[in-house]
């Protein structure tokens, strides 16, 4: 028997030029970081995409591993296009963690970009021999906050999950709680130090029976910008590197919840775990909707304040709903459980899922990279027919499409296959809110990360 409840949700339709990208990832001052163990073949790339009218110029600072000193150098992204800046591993790459849970000391480890135009940044990495791969967004420092949540997949035998904590213009004191299913098992205290080529921390985590499922509530008193890594977790051969750079927490302080904010959902698509941040200083009410064309519960109430994670495989599509809590959340996607995925059949990524209040409107330009790419886009039904890919109708592209049954038919899901499309950028355009990830194969690998978001 199928349950049928509604959920009434009134949504603001903004219009805007179409020159205009409505996203706060986008911006003009960016921080990153990579993490990984020694490897022979691997590289790290930052892919820098400009919808300006000009040609936009970019400035790269990061600590030199090797020189012990600040180095910095210059990326030129023409208008309408983008442009990618290689680093040298040996200068920004530290490779000697140890420890479980454990906060290690590290040389600076921030790569700072500042751009005289608003700019769109990917963070790349790919390893030959074995084949590994990872896109992720890297959101433009407004975007970021002073609380987040983060849950990783459980690292591979000898592996490592890795979470940099980057300060940016102030020092900041931060606070990390250490749960282990759940139960409270640590907290450390930390200062991180803003002055360039101050030692700096990272929580490391190898893999160990007796700390899985472990996650951290991380909470600081500025802004900072978070970077998690697994270095490799299990895939259905072997295993693959994964990265992201988490969304922050909203402050209660600063947002009243609504059903916006507290409202998530997504295709399952080869989804291996999704994890449910709350707000973190109170306790949520979640409520998980699951279908298989069907819809049913598969949770009435869960009562929680740290993070939660449920396994979404066997389904079509879920819903995650918290009527008194705004929620963050992420998915692990891999091909352990399912058919492959979009030709891959070993790989494994980890996105962001912003909650409807976070979704973005206009246009934004994209970088295509491996010649297996796909977007997922999700927008309310009402503006189906109002989806662009280069200022072609999103259905001349031959999408898989389906509205959402657990949405109670209010929102629907495309996936759109951008293997034919010529040329190294593509925009996609709305007038209506949408949320879209980028997904790509690359030596049977799997990369993907959300196009755009808003805080």
């Amino acid at each position: 028997m199928t349950m049928n409840y509604s959920i009434f949700i009134t949504l603001l339709l903004i219009s805007i030029p179409k020159i205009i990208a409505a996203t706060d990832t986008i911006g003009t001052e960016f921080v990153l970081s990579f993490a990984n163990l020694k490897l022979i073949a691997d590289y790290y790339t930052i892919v820098c995409t400009n919808d300006n009218n000009y040609t936009a110029t970019a400035n790269i600072k990061w600590w030199s591993l090797l020189l012990n000193m600040e180095v910095e150098d210059f990326l030129f992204i023409e208008a309408h296009g983008y442009n990618e800046y290689s680093f040298n591993k040996y200068e920004v790459l530290y490779t000697s963690y140890s420890g479980y849970g454990e906060i290690n000391f590290v040389p600076e480890n921030r790569i700072m970009i500042n751009s005289d135009l608003p700019i769109s940044v990917v963070a790349s990495f790919h390893n030959r021999c074995p084949n590994l791969k990872n896109l992720h967004l890297v959101p433009s420092i407004p975007s970021l906050g002073q609380n987040y949540m983060v849950q990783l997949p459980e690292p591979s035998r000898d592996q490592f999950q890795i979470i940099q904590f980057l300060p940016l213009k102030n020092d900041t004191l931060i606070e990390i709680t250490h749960y282990v299913n759940g139960i409270y098992l640590s907290k450390s205290t930390l200062v991180l130090k803003s002055k360039f080529g101050s030692t700096q921390h990272v929580m490391v985590r190898q893999q160990h029976t007796s700390i899985e499922n472990s996650s951290f509530l991380i909470q600081a008193t500025k802004p900072i910008a978070v970077v998690a890594t697994v270095t490799c977790v299990k895939t259905k051969f072997a295993c693959d590197y994964v990265a992201y750079m988490p969304q922050s927490l909203p402050l209660p302080e600063n947002e009243i919840p609504n059903e916006n904010s507290g409202k998530i959902f997504a295709l399952t698509s080869n989804t291996d775990s999704v994890y449910i941040y709350p707000q973190g200083a109170e306790y949520a009410d979640i409520f998980i909707t699951v279908s298989n064309d069907n819809k049913y519960d598969i949770s009435e109430n869960i009562s929680t304040y740290y993070p939660y994670e449920f396994l979404s495989t066997s389904t079509l599509e879920y819903q995650i709903v918290a009527f008194n809590s705004s929620l963050r959340a992420s998915r692990f996607v891999s091909e352990l459980h399912e058919a492959p995925l979009y030709g891959s059949n070993d790989g494994a990524c980890i996105t962001n899922l912003p909650p409807i209040s976070c979704f973005i409107t206009g246009k934004i330009l994209f970088a295509l990279y491996d010649s297996r790419r796909f977007i997922e886009v999700y927008t309310d039904v009402r503006n189906m027919y109002n989806m662009f890919i280069n200022d072609i109708s999103i259905y001349k592209f031959n999408p898989k499409t389906r509205v959402l049954v657990t949405t109670d038919f209010m929102y629907a899901a495309f996936e759109v296959d951008l293997s034919k499309l010529f040329g190294t950028t593509a925009t996609l355009y709305s007038d209506g809110i949408y949320m879209a990830y980028y997904i790509d194969t690359w030596g049977a690998k799997l990369a993907c990360y959300e196009l755009g978001y808003n805080n």
